[in-house]
């Protein structure tokens, strides 16, 4: 059995890999929507294979894409190291990125290196992360430790979209059932709850006219208007409602995006709005739907006759927080301090993540961990100029290969 500090100089000695490893997945892009993950799921699949691990593609079922309203397949990667039957730790990182809109000053799809940093899309959410967990097994096998359980890499699709086809799948399947997991996250937090979020569309219906005869008309933004004052002064009450979960402080609600009319001299006969609402883990999700839609509703105070129709778009549970003395944190602490020379902190956070199903569907301690920095402010994730510090990347793996045989092994 070769030493701890020798498992790390191995991790070391991959440095340069790993880079060249996030170079090529960057270039790949894999941008959520539309969804296209043949060919990354493919790389992925071919380096876990190089790498020393067992590796396939897995494949969702095109009725059931079809039946999310999806046009284009579905491929999670599921990469394994150790012995199955024994205890199992999931690694699962997401493939899929948004899109990367505008403001870069780099090509977001050629990977860019400055000051030690690689710039891309994905760079830092979260192709580094299916670098990082993929070397630092590769590194558990080069130092040839014999793991008593099994480690698992699910590299999933959709996670920017609510992960149903991806993690959720994954784990319904029986793919991902483990005794921990561990999701895309950052170097110096250990993150064991998460906000969820609720997506509505909001449609409101009127009838055209012509503009220099408004009363023949139905104006669907005159009533939307109602909806959105009665929406916003339901907002400026959730600061009230704070959670007791360290890192996470209250709901938030956003109207991101408003879509109405046809012409200037046109009365508009519809109206449509898209609201996100951030839920907090104290909070029932059925409970703040309804309430969103008993705001949206009592519009009706004003317009009688008012034709609003509210869908639902996606919901995504809060969950948490696991455990703060569950085996899988206290591992990560350790190593965490080891390599970094201090404890990762173990907060919640907001947002939402695949993490959450691991504990809302099968009660497994899940958290968030892997390369980034300090609270995600540095590496403009979801923005122009994303990237990741290579040294993270390094440190990152480190503290995963440590936790691997720690908790799979038993070796200290």
């Amino acid at each position: 059995m070769m030493s701890r500090d020798n498992l790390l100089q191995i991790v070391d000695s991959m440095r340069d890999e790993m880079v060249e490893c996030l170079k090529s997945l960057i270039a790949i892009p894999s941008d959520n929507p539309p969804g296209i993950y043949e060919e990354i799921s493919k790389y992925l699949d071919d380096k876990y294979k190089e790498l020393g691990l067992e590796s396939e593609i897995v494949k969702v079922p095109d009725e059931e894409v079809k039946a999310h309203g999806l046009t284009t397949p579905r491929y999670n990667v599921l990469a394994r190291l150790g012995k199955p039957g024994g205890k199992r730790l999931i690694l699962n990182p997401h493939i899929d990125a948004v899109p990367p809109a505008s403001g870069w000053s780099t090509d977001p799809y050629v990977a860019t290196i400055k000051e030690g940093r690689v710039y891309g899309r994905g760079a830092c959410d979260s192709k580094n992360q299916c670098t990082v967990y993929g070397y630092a097994l590769s590194a558990i096998k080069k130092a040839g430790i014999e793991l008593a359980g099994e480690a698992v890499i699910v590299a999933t699709a959709d996670e920017e979209t609510g992960g149903e086809l991806g993690a959720g799948y994954m784990l319904r399947e029986g793919y991902s059932k483990g005794d921990w997991a561990i999701s895309e996250g950052n170097c110096y937090s250990i993150i064991n709850a998460m906000g969820g979020c609720l997506h509505l569309k909001a449609t409101v219906k009127g009838k055209a006219s012509h503009a220099a005869m408004p009363d023949q008309g139905i104006d669907a933004l005159e009533r939307m208007n109602a909806i959105l004052t009665r929406l916003y002064a339901y907002r400026d009450t959730l600061k009230e409602t704070t959670s007791q979960i360290t890192g996470i402080k209250h709901p938030t609600m956003v109207v991101g995006t408003i879509q109405g009319g046809v012409k200037t001299n046109v009365v508009p006969s519809e109206c449509v709005i898209t609201i996100d609402r951030r839920i907090i883990p104290e909070e029932d999700s059925s409970l703040v739907e309804a309430k969103i839609r008993s705001v949206i509703e009592s519009a009706r105070e004003s317009f009688p006759d008012l034709e609003v129709k509210v869908e639902r778009v996606m919901l995504a549970d809060a969950y948490g927080p696991a455990p703060a003395d569950s085996e899988v944190i206290k591992a990560l602490e350790r190593n965490g301090e080891k390599v970094l020379g201090e404890a990762p902190n173990v907060t919640g956070s907001n947002g939402f993540a695949d993490s959450r199903f691991y504990w809302n569907m099968e009660r497994i301690p899940s958290v968030m961990y892997g390369a980034g920095p300090r609270g995600w402010v540095g590496c403009n994730a979801h923005g122009p100029d994303e990237n990741v510090e290579i040294e993270d990347m390094v440190k990152a793996a480190k503290v995963i290969a440590l936790t691997v045989v720690d908790l799979l092994s038993g070796t200290e």
